[in-house]
């Protein structure tokens, strides 16, 4: 009966973590990997609100809002959004809010408009 050629080869060894940010390279000496720098938050541009008044819908119009929903805010309130696209974003206005002259936050880019 022929020996196992798995019984007597060496034992593997467990690959270093991916998050491991020092390998050796062959020559032994340690070799430094820099961690990349997390990504910045996305910043709106210029933006344009246009709104039908309390109860109604909005759209907000621009660019660089991102692909990841946020928040919008309307004088201190976030309101309730319908679709977020990073050119254009639409939701409703809370009916109870009072028309005229409001304060419009986009991730952190503010501008006053009109309801």
């Amino acid at each position: 009966m022929a020996d196992d050629p798995k019984a007597s080869a060496p034992a593997e060894t467990p690959a270093t973590p991916a998050a491991s940010t020092s390998v050796a390279p062959p020559s032994g000496a340690p070799l430094t990997i820099p961690t990349p720098p997390p990504p910045s938050p996305v910043k709106a541009g210029p933006f344009k609100f246009t709104g039908s008044g309390p109860g109604g819908p909005f759209n907000i119009d621009g660019q660089g809002f991102g692909v990841t929903p946020g928040r919008v805010i309307v004088s201190g309130r976030e309101v309730p959004l319908t679709r977020w696209k990073d050119t254009s974003i639409k939701g409703y206005i809370p009916m109870d809010m009072k028309p005229g002259s409001v304060e419009v936050t986009v991730n952190d880019q503010k501008i006053t408009a009109v309801l």
